[in-house]
């Protein structure tokens, strides 16, 4: 049940996650939005601070259309780079060159014009870098440009990718240059969206650029729209994967235990009568103790093969002392016998119970010298020295008390016609230990109870088949077996079971209960 709900979280998961993710995709996330924006901002303060400083009187009429014009190409060129290269740079690094540009500017404004030989009398500090590189010219408006670059100074422009060894006009999505054959670098995209909107936020800005202040953008190419489409594609496909996954596993549950249940295979069958109580040594896992009405039988292969043992009367109840591996006690009809030494010598034991009519016995697993025991006509008692002394727990339980188990926290009765009760005090108040609902365990007949300390369950075997909850008895779950269980015994480990039914069937499972495949 836990594997199945693993799976199901997970394919639920796998379906959602990619309609879940489609509405966080946008170009840039809140973050680089309140970037850009303040970057625009910034870039039309400094065109209002320049119209300021014109109408102080600090620049000429002619000064300031020339540093007004060329400031808003400077900025618009550099928010084109922003969005042409924000896949290939960091915007620390693009911050870092507008802020510096604009900081040249800003000098450039407040400082007089000295060489009036300058193309277009623009300040020093605003020139082309000269540096002796090969240049060539906007195929726009003619302005000189650096191999490298990628929009025009003056106009904003989009430029063709020129090679920086030869300045020869690349093709698009070239990696070579067809002319020298060095490599190019990295073309990036020419679309701006956040050019138009920086256009559209400011009137006056966009009467340099009507070019570009009348073009759209488009708010995803078809390639990305593709690329989209293919991502979704490959979601939905894993998600059908794993649904696929999720229901084999479900069906191999299924079939696993339907074949279970009809594999069901005996390791023996037995001739005795009224099957009633069965044990496993703690020190060797394959040595069994069976009581039925004529006596005690063992097995030391596992539960193949059984002998009678030097014990007669009515066995009715078998238990094993905890910590002593090799200590076995067997009650009955006028029987309280103990063996310290595994079952092959047997003592009456000295007690002072009212009554010798013991029909169901167990040991405490947390304090093995604590036993109780179920007395005809006489109720629950219990003894704190091994059986020696004994004193009421509940006088009052009904007749048909057929098995015992023990948890450190709780007392259980299974009972022929009432189900299983449980008692959280010590004996003092009980309730019902049966479940209810899905959770119910499956018949009140009660044949046999075993408590497996490693895992904190309790398994009960009724007159049709087996179940098991955690120490808590809150509900049952079935195991794949079914038939009537008379008897049942736990491996020290819990993973070896082995049980008896009424007609002296043995079964042994190697995992919990799972498969009782005859092996």
């Amino acid at each position: 049940m836990t594997m199945l709900i693993v799976f199901g979280v997970i394919a639920l998961a796998a379906i959602m996650w990619p309609l879940l993710n489609r509405s966080n995709e946008r170009p840039w996330g809140e973050n680089e939005r309140a970037s850009f924006a303040e970057r625009e901002a910034a870039a039309l303060a400094e065109l209002r601070d320049l119209e300021f400083d014109q109408r102080l009187g600090k620049l000429a009429a002619e000064d300031y259309r020339e540093l007004r014009t060329q400031l808003a190409r400077r900025a618009v060129a550099a928010l084109k780079a922003v969005e042409a290269a924000h896949e290939t740079k960091g915007a620390r690094e693009l911050d870092e060159l507008i802020e510096q540009e604009i900081a040249n500017l800003r000098r450039a404004w407040r400082q007089p014009v000295a060489d009036s030989s300058l193309p277009n009398g623009l300040p020093p500090a605003i020139q082309p870098a000269g540096t002796g590189k090969r240049q060539s010219a906007c195929p726009a408006c003619g302005q000189a440009v650096e191999p490298d670059d990628r929009f025009c100074v003056a106009c904003g422009a989009a430029l063709p990718l020129a090679c920086p060894n030869c300045a020869a006009v690349l093709p698009a999505n070239a990696r070579f240059c067809p002319q020298c054959g060095c490599e190019v670098p990295e073309q990036v995209a020419e679309t701006s969206p956040r050019l138009v909107e920086l256009l559209r936020y400011d009137p006056e800005l966009a009467a340099l650029f009507p070019c570009e202040a009348s073009s759209t953008a488009a708010p995803k190419t078809a390639s990305t729209r593709s690329a989209s489409r293919s991502s979704g594609s490959k979601w939905l496909l894993a998600a059908g994967v794993v649904a696929a996954v999720w229901a084999g596993v479900v069906g191999i549950f299924y079939f696993r235990a339907r074949t279970a249940i009809e594999s069901q295979q005996p390791i023996t069958t037995l001739a005795a009568a009224d099957y009633h109580a069965m044990v496993i040594l703690p020190a060797d896992p394959n040595f069994a103790f069976l009581g039925h009405g004529g006596g005690l039988m063992w097995s030391s292969d596992g539960g193949i093969n059984w002998q009678p043992a030097s014990v007669s009367g009515e066995v009715l109840a078998l238990a094993v002392h905890p910590a002593d591996p090799l200590r076995v006690y067997a009650t009955g009809s006028d029987l309280f016998l103990r063996s310290d030494d595994g079952g092959r010598n047997w003592a009456e034991v000295a007690t002072d119970l009212p009554g010798r009519d013991i029909q169901a016995l167990a040991v405490a697993p947390d304090d093995p010298e604590t036993l109780y025991a179920f007395i005809a006509g006489q109720g629950l008692w219990r003894s704190e020295n091994g059986g020696m002394n004994w004193r009421p727990v509940d006088t009052t339980l009904s007749e048909n008390v057929t098995t015992l188990a023990l948890t450190p926290r709780t007392i259980y009765v299974g009972t022929d016609g009432a189900g299983i009760l449980r008692s959280d005090d010590g004996g003092a108040t009980w309730a019902s230990g049966n479940g209810i609902v899905n959770g119910a365990l499956d018949s009140p007949r009660v044949r046999a109870l075993a408590y497996d300390p490693t895992t904190e369950m309790l398994y009960a075997g009724t007159d049709r088949g087996l179940s098991f909850t955690t120490s808590t008895g809150s509900g049952w779950t079935r195991r794949p077996f079914s038939s009537d269980v008379a008897a049942l015994a736990l491996g020290p480990d819990g993973t070896t079971m082995l049980l008896v039914t009424s007609g002296g069937e043995v079964y042994r499972s190697r995992d919990r209960g799972v498969t009782w495949g005859g092996e």
